[in-house]
């Protein structure tokens, strides 16, 4: 669909003249344009990271649970709550995202250029019926050092709301393996807060929820003011096999 739109898109380029009546550029009938574009560089920037999430839900570590120092899971019961290393497709991730500046760095454009080589807004991609940080000022001052940051927040947030779909999507998750997650999550969260990216309220609540004893999340869920996060409590406990009642 997307190639269908850009072919579509990029047919009509012969119809804009370079003449915007002393207006903004972005004003013009080339804000499709600039916006598509935008898109392609979104996705390709992103392609990697989808291509590694979308080996997360058949992973066996979810079914098997975990081994620490050759020890089985089922004699881990009284021993205390333990921190993992995040697994392989976390540091994948991670190491993906903290190449993001220097890929950008060969195309940091002047402020004149700013407003067609940014986002018009890191969240352009996300759904209404997703949480929605506050509205930024002046969206594109700043020249290179904004258009920097606002594609690593494209990314970044793009990254976390692909990871809580994802944790939703798991069939099951048994032993040690809400706290692999959260764990991983956590991992992933620390290399966004690095690049400046603060974590989404759904990453949040879904790493909260993965790390709360399977005993305590009824209690914990019918504390949930939010209705994004009591709607997380009912999928995450399906994925851990838990009727929540929210």
């Amino acid at each position: 669909a997307l190639v269908t739109r850009s072919v579509s898109t990029f047919s009509r380029v012969d119809s804009f003249t370079g003449d915007t009546g002393g207006g903004s550029l972005l004003g013009s009938d080339l804000n499709p344009l600039v916006r598509l574009a935008q898109k392609l560089v979104y996705e390709s920037m992103f392609a990697g990271i989808k291509e590694i999430v979308n080996t997360v839900p058949q992973m066996q570590e979810w079914k098997t649970g975990l081994e620490v120092d050759g020890v089985e899971e089922e004699d881990l019961a009284d021993l205390p709550t333990f921190s993992t290393a995040p697994l392989s497709y976390a540091t994948e991730i991670g190491e993906h995202l903290m190449t993001i500046p220097q890929q950008l760095e060969p195309f940091v454009p002047d402020e004149v250029d700013a407003p067609l080589s940014s986002p018009w807004d890191p969240r352009f991609w996300r759904s209404s019926t997703q949480s929605q940080p506050p509205p930024e000022e002046n969206l594109y001052e700043g020249g290179g050092e904004q258009f920097a940051r606002r594609w690593i927040s494209a990314v970044g947030f793009g990254t976390m709301d692909l990871l809580v779909d994802t944790v939703c999507t798991i069939p099951s998750v048994e032993g040690n393996g809400p706290m692999q997650l959260a764990t991983d999550l956590e991992y992933i969260g620390n290399v966004l807060g690095a690049l400046g990216v603060n974590p989404t309220e759904e990453y949040a609540a879904t790493r909260e929820l993965l790390e709360i004893a399977s005993d305590e999340f009824q209690a914990y869920s019918n504390k949930l003011e939010s209705e994004t996060q009591k709607k997380l409590a009912r999928r995450i406990g399906a994925v851990r096999g838990m009727n929540v009642n929210v």
